[in-house]
């Protein structure tokens, strides 16, 4: 297992996506994501490096099991499993159906039966559409037809949806309302999930001294206002993009 001990870096696994790590157009630019910022910031707070893997969310928690790393930052969801430990939640969001907009709008799961619907492999929609007993939300759209996207960024799957090459497909809220400034015509129609937390995590046999600092670290960020603060510039900085 990879432990601070042997290095002077933080190895931290990440997904590529609008909230989480996007390579800056220019090389001598850092790469930018609330998730990159955020993890960065606990790295320095430990006067460490951070080392970002870029990670596909469908393979973040196998190689973190694997402990190729110290933990995971990003929009990425436990599997349920207890062999991973979650740090605090760091924010919330749920799971939407997300269609064009000149598309009639589902109002309840029985619209969509025979109709495909796209996940991302290994975020919280594959635990969604994998789960089928769940949830009272899942079982209702038992005659749904769930595929997984051939790709691991979100937004290639909504632009997808965008272009009408995929009719319906599920992703987070937050995920969706940044997609709309790339691609306004997207709708919604149905939330699918309960609130769930998005938070860093760690391999099971990660010391305890790192999950306290991490918990100190997050929770310290929230009394201070600073995960908020974060956000809210990360949200309004794309906005000014589209609008740019």
């Amino acid at each position: 297992p990879v432990t601070i001990r042997r290095s002077s870096k933080l190895l931290i696994l990440i997904p590529e996506g609008p909230l989480d790590y996007e390579s800056a157009p220019h090389p001598q630019k850092p790469p930018s994501g609330f998730s990159h910022d955020l993890a960065n910031q606990f790295a320095s707070s430990l006067n460490l490096d951070a080392q970002f893997i870029i990670t596909p969310t469908r393979t973040i928690l196998e190689q973190l099991r694997k402990h190729n790393a110290h933990m995971a930052a990003g929009w990425i969801h436990s599997d349920g499993n207890s062999d991973l430990i979650a740090g605090p939640v760091i924010t919330e969001t749920t799971d939407i159906l997300v269609h064009h907009q000149n598309t009639p709008a589902p109002r309840d799961p029985k619209a969509l039966q025979g109709k495909e619907i796209y996940y991302l492999n290994g975020s919280h929609a594959a635990y969604f559409v994998e789960h089928p007993n769940q949830t009272d939300a899942r079982s209702a759209f038992s005659e749904a037809q769930f595929r997984a996207f051939q790709g691991d960024h979100p937004l290639d799957l909504l632009e997808k949806v965008a272009s009408q090459e995929i009719e319906f497909a599920i992703v987070d809220k937050t995920t969706f309302n940044i997609a709309l400034n790339y691609f306004p015509t997207l709708d919604s129609s149905l939330k699918l999930s309960k609130p769930y937390p998005i938070s860093w995590l760690f391999p099971a046999k990660t010391t305890p001294l790192l999950i306290q600092q991490a918990s100190d670290f997050i929770l310290g960020s929230h009394d201070r206002g600073d995960i908020q603060r974060l956000l809210d510039r990360y949200l309004s900085h794309i906005q000014r993009l589209s609008q740019n």
